[in-house]
């Protein structure tokens, strides 16, 4: 039972009253509430720079550029067709290696003197010599593979098709954090090829013509790339979508755009859309 001293009911009889006079006390207005100010998202698409033929058998994956002499390093998927291999951008095929027939290849980068290549179900990851393209190791992969890209010093970021990207390390793959990408308060899913640079992450949305541009840090969308206008030639099949996406070494602000089955390979770079 709650006991109360005659001082604290008068106490209490006065605050009563007062607030009889003031209108009501239990009626306090409250601040309004702030909405949140989501960023504005850029809004960008490609300026076709050069067009160059490429391998109309690549289901194409992953695409990379050499760091020490700018050849361009594929992979490839599809069970009995996944490889990976190096050519000149004028279509010289110089090194390739091919996987088991039970193998489906994904997405592929370069960390340091190694080129790592994801597989879509099989559980696992292959690291290969940087410059003879040598099988170096097989090591355990914890989901499906779908894209990755060399981050920070230590760091590779991977794709899983969800909309959430995983951070790395690069050495072994081992998972060290989650990073949730979403795009004016949704989160986006279909994270697909990837590339990494000046702290962003550009990303294909499989299986559109889109690429999001995105902050390595907070996940949050910073541009979206409507690249509906580069031209797909490939035969018409759902499956053969823009997919690859690499940074041209030594021309700041371009890039190639691949596709799956594609017989072309653009240069290109990002502007304004209308």
């Amino acid at each position: 039972m709650t006991f109360y001293a005659p001082q604290r009911m008068i106490a209490v009889c006065s605050i009563i009253a007062a607030c009889g006079i003031l209108s009501s006390c239990a009626l306090i207005k409250q601040p309004p509430q702030q909405k949140e100010v989501l960023p504005e998202v850029s809004r960008l698409v490609p300026e076709i720079l050069d067009v160059y033929s490429f391998d109309p058998n690549s289901f194409t994956q992953g695409l990379e550029f050499d760091k020490k002499d700018h050849t361009l390093i594929v992979g490839t998927g599809m069970q009995g067709e996944s490889r990976l291999y190096r050519r000149t951008l004028s279509g010289t095929e110089l090194q390739s290696v091919s996987n088991t027939p039970e193998i489906f290849g994904e997405g592929i980068t370069q960390v340091r003197d190694i080129i790592w290549q994801l597989t879509w179900k099989n559980g696992v990851a292959f690291s290969y010599d940087a410059n003879t393209l040598a099988p170096i190791a097989t090591v355990p992969y914890d989901r499906e593979g779908w894209g990755i890209c060399a981050a920070e010093p230590g760091q590779v970021i991977t794709s899983d098709g969800s909309a959430k990207l995983q951070v790395r390390e690069d050495l072994n793959l081992n998972p060290i954090k989650e990073i949730t990408v979403h795009r004016e308060g949704q989160e986006i899913s279909g994270l697909n090829e990837l590339e990494c640079l000046d702290g962003l992450i550009y990303a294909n949305i499989f299986p559109t013509s889109e690429i999001v541009i995105i902050n390595q840090e907070t996940g949050e969308v910073r541009a979206t790339i409507d690249a509906s206008n580069i031209p797909n030639n490939a035969p018409p099949d759902i499956n053969n979508v823009l997919n690859g996406i690499a940074a041209v070494p030594g021309e700041s602000g371009n890039f190639l755009i691949a596709g799956k089955r594609w017989p072309d390979i653009y240069k290109v770079r990002f502007r304004p859309a209308d």
